[in-house]
This record gives C-alpha cells, structure tokens and sequence, in this order.
C-alpha cells in the first residue's frame, strides 16, 4: 500500500450485527403482514364492501389505508392499490395450502 493508508478488512461481529439487523427487519415485515393478513380476513371488518357493479366484495380503501402495514411504503404515482374476496372451503393441510400461495 503505496499511499500509506491501511486497509482492513471488516470484522466478524460487524458482518455479525449487519446480518441481525437484516434478519430482525425481515421478521419484523413477516410478522406485519400476518398481522395485515388475518386483519384482511376478519369477516366482521369494514374492510370490504359489496360492489354495486358486480356484487363482489372489495376492499374500502379508506378502511384499508387505517390498517395497512407501516412497511407498504408510498405509491407510486398512477398505482392504485385492488382486492376482491371471496369464501370458498379448501380441504387441504395448512403446510400444502402454504405451499401453493409460495409457488403461485
């Protein structure tokens, strides 16, 4: 090193900590969207209503907005944020079902 700086490599705890905090982060989003989840799935909530075109059930915007997850970052300018819903009865084990929304 001709200029006399000397260069060190990183530490094993600061690749250490740098890996925690990104493993925190990312249960921190897993657990929000669960949350989300089973707050979207509440029959009883005024996050849907019925569409007077179609009859389908759609999210409230409005409702959703007071509820979504602090880790959905603004939109872009021109997206808009869409749902419909609808009950069916799946007879399957949670661990397939699972593994059908992660392969779709």
């Amino acid at each position: 090193m001709g200029d006399g700086a000397m260069k060190t490599a990183p530490n094993s705890e600061m690749i250490g900590n740098d890996s925690q905090k990104e493993r925190s982060k990312l249960i921190d989003l897993a657990s929000a969207a669960m949350d989300e989840l089973i707050k979207m799935a509440d029959s009883d909530s005024h996050l849907w209503i019925k569409s007077p075109k179609s009859g389908k059930e759609v999210l409230n915007p409005v409702e959703y907005e007071k509820i979504r997850s602090p880790f959905n970052t603004p939109k872009p300018n021109g997206f808009v944020t869409e749902a419909t819903r609808k009950t069916v009865l799946i007879c399957t084990n949670t661990a397939a079902l699972i593994e059908t929304f992660l392969d779709a």
